[in-house]
């Protein structure tokens, strides 16, 4: 068996991770090797355990390899083995990196410049839009969208970077032929057309709760920074955080009512330290250095100069934001001077908010905001 099949005999024999492939790598040399040691010498590797070496000594290490090479070839997977050329540059030096990734779709080069939108299921209204919009935007700039397929802002910043029409990276906890949630396969078949699902798991690995603490640590490996949306104290998002904290990343934090649950993870993240963000440009301000390909981040693409394009207008919506050219004005003022009922300058404002072309301020006082 060659070393990159070895590799992933490992981790179907025991789930080895990037840690414990490390520790059997120095015992003995290599992955290969380590499949041909008896038990009790498996068991003396720092880590491992006696159920692992145990395991890892019984299993049909052929037999296995192939029947899920042949799942692989069966659902036009690519499978890509730590040490390969074409290993995803941002992880190679994480802690634990996975020594297997299933990939559906493509990654590519510029996938280096990601950054992850991470956040509650049960997410608020405000929260989903702020997150599709956060995403779009970022998307629209030749970002890369990193996040976890869940409903709520997961889901919310998947949907964001494909009406950006950029790409997007959907890092799953159980095995790509076992998709979850169900529900959100549609979104998994967009993904997949413009960017990838990506999981360490086998090919039909369920979707096991323990799963998911080990998957945010690729969606923020996978990434820059990480930005939550909204959190309680007890969602997986802070774990996401801490994890990219851990590997380097830089961390960002969507503000929230202080009465709000799903805005009190948030909050303690600002408390921390994590960066204040309410726009695109929070984001690539704090990451401009990398990048724009700075001597500690070589090779990274190039920052997009040209804003993109807003999303077309409807006919109140494009009088109005032609009238805050000259500056901010109350929403009074903008009814006035346009001479709109105020239900319909209403719905217009809403829709210019959602199109990230106007922003709001105190007072119902309104300002252009995004590309002119």
């Amino acid at each position: 068996m060659d070393e990159r099949h070895a590799r992933l005999a490992l981790t179907l024999a025991a789930h080895v991770g990037g840690a414990l492939l490390g520790r059997l790598l120095e015992a003995f040399g290599a992955a290969a090797a380590a499949l041909r040691v008896p038990a009790r010498d498996l068991a003396r590797v720092p880590g491992i355990g006696e159920d692992t070496a145990r395991a890892l000594a019984s299993a049909d290490h052929e037999t296995a390899v192939a029947e899920e090479l042949r799942r692989v070839e069966r659902l036009g997977l690519t499978l890509m083995v730590w040490g390969d050329a074409d290993y995803p540059e941002n992880l190679r030096t994480i802690p634990s990196p996975p020594p297997v990734l299933y990939v559906k779709g493509r990654l590519e080069p510029s996938d280096r410049a990601a950054v992850a939108v991470v956040g509650a299921r049960r997410a608020t209204p405000y929260g989903e839009q702020v997150a599709e919009r956060l995403s779009r935007d970022l998307a629209a700039r030749g970002i890369t969208v990193v996040s976890g397929l869940a409903y709520g802002i997961d889901g919310a910043a998947h949907r964001g970077a494909l009406k950006g029409r950029g790409r997007t990276l959907a890092v799953l906890g159980g095995g790509i032929g076992c998709l979850h949630p169900a529900g959100h396969r549609d979104l998994a078949d967009q993904i997949e057309r413009s960017g990838a699902l990506v999981s360490e798991f086998p090919v039909l690995g369920r979707p096991l709760r323990e799963n998911f603490p080990r998957r945010n640590r690729i969606i923020s490996g996978l990434s820059l920074g990480v930005v939550v949306v909204e959190a309680s104290l007890t969602s997986g998002a802070l774990i996401t955080a801490r994890h990219g904290l851990e590997q380097g990343r830089e961390v960002f934090a969507v503000p929230g009512p202080i009465t709000a649950r799903q805005s009190q993870g948030c909050n303690r993240l600002l408390k921390s330290g994590a960066k204040l963000t309410e726009s695109w440009e929070d984001v690539l301000a704090e990451l401009a250095a990398q990048l724009r390909g700075a001597p500690d981040a070589p090779g990274l693409p190039q920052l997009p100069v040209a804003p993109a394009p807003l999303p077309p207008f409807t006919e109140p919506e494009g009088r109005i934001h032609d009238l805050l050219e000259a500056g901010p004005l109350p929403i009074d003022s903008i009814i006035g001077r346009l001479g709109l009922r105020p239900a319909v300058a209403a719905a217009a404002l809403v829709g210019l908010e959602m199109k990230g072309a106007v922003r709001q301020l105190a007072g119902k006082v309104f300002e252009r905001a995004g590309p002119s």
